[in-house]
């Protein structure tokens, strides 16, 4: 079983079947609230547009995220980006969401991942496309929507195919995963360095790796207080078959290093695609099943399909 045939096979845009919440433990109705509903904003089932990279730009109320990049549903490859789209939240309340299509310049190499950085502004991470280096940019939220690259090398090396980013809510440094997917789907070159995690620090322009010996780093996400990292970690044993697994590690007061890896949680149902936590410490992971919520002892909750 190869990677793209794991993506597809959990991956359905014509499931017609209605979404609905499965519980599995009573905290899920704490998060849940008085008045739960799952609501449709927009739609395309020939086009995977909404697939990566989910930024909430607060003074906006606007939600800007990436297409697939590199598989066909994506309409990206070697020689094509992927596209970063936005919807406002307002007109989606009120019934009539448009998809914009937001023309960043220069433009982004096959955007994976992003977060909200320093003045409401998005930071995307981008896997790079053939020999296009991989990236880290800060995009202007506003006309003109220029982009500013911040990141593109590891002392003179490319990155491999950057997944994931988040900024320490301390430090604010900036944390990213980097994997091989680019090249397992066939829009990057040969890796060069390992799957690993890395630390960047924009105020010195240093960057290091803090945690390494992964399968295939995907998702990272930090606890409120940024004593915790959590990093989702994908594979496919002797047996073909996919072990997704979300660690857990303690995160150094001094150096910020990685330390004490131990597994956090395990996803039955595709692969965890991103993590992010809320206030409460619970994570919140897109699977093959929907989106999974854990609570903080790693017991799951629920799960949205």
């Amino acid at each position: 079983m190869t990677l793209g045939n794991v993506i597809h096979r959990y991956f359905n845009p014509q499931n017609l079947t209605p979404p609905f919440f499965q519980i599995f433990d009573e905290g899920f109705f704490t998060i849940l609230g008085d008045s739960p509903s799952i609501r449709l904003i927009t739609e395309n089932d020939s086009y995977a547009f909404a697939h990566e990279a989910p930024v909430y730009l607060p003074e906006k109320n606007e939600l800007w995220f990436s297409s697939n990049d590199g598989g066909p549903l994506g309409m990206s490859n070697r020689f094509t980006d992927n596209k970063i789209w936005k919807i406002n939240l307002d007109e989606a309340e009120a019934g009539n969401a448009t998809l914009y299509e937001v023309p960043i310049t220069p433009p982004l190499e096959m955007t994976n991942g992003g977060t909200l950085y320093a003045n409401g502004q998005p930071l995307f991470i981008q896997s790079g496309r053939a020999e296009l280096p991989p990236t880290l940019a800060i995009v202007n939220p506003s006309p003109p929507y220029n982009s500013t690259v911040i990141l593109d090398n590891f002392y003179g090396r490319q990155f491999n195919s950057l997944n994931d980013v988040k900024v320490h809510p301390v430090s604010k440094a900036i944390f990213f995963t980097d994997v091989t997917y680019g090249w397992l789907l066939y829009f990057r070159p040969m890796p060069a360095l390992p799957n690993q995690v890395y630390r960047f620090d924009p105020a010195s322009g240093a960057v290091r790796v803090v945690a390494d010996g992964f399968d295939r780093c995907n998702g990272i996400a930090f606890s409120t207080d940024g004593s915790r990292a959590y990093v989702s970690n994908n594979a496919i044993d002797r047996y073909r078959t996919v072990l997704i697994r979300a660690k857990m590690f303690d995160v150094d007061p001094l150096t910020q290093r990685f330390l004490n890896r131990r597994v956090f949680a395990y996803a039955d149902t595709g692969i965890p695609d991103g993590i992010q936590l809320d206030a409460l410490g619970n994570i919140y992971s897109g699977t093959g099943d929907g989106v999974q919520i854990w609570n903080p002892a790693g017991f799951i909750v629920n799960s949205r399909r």
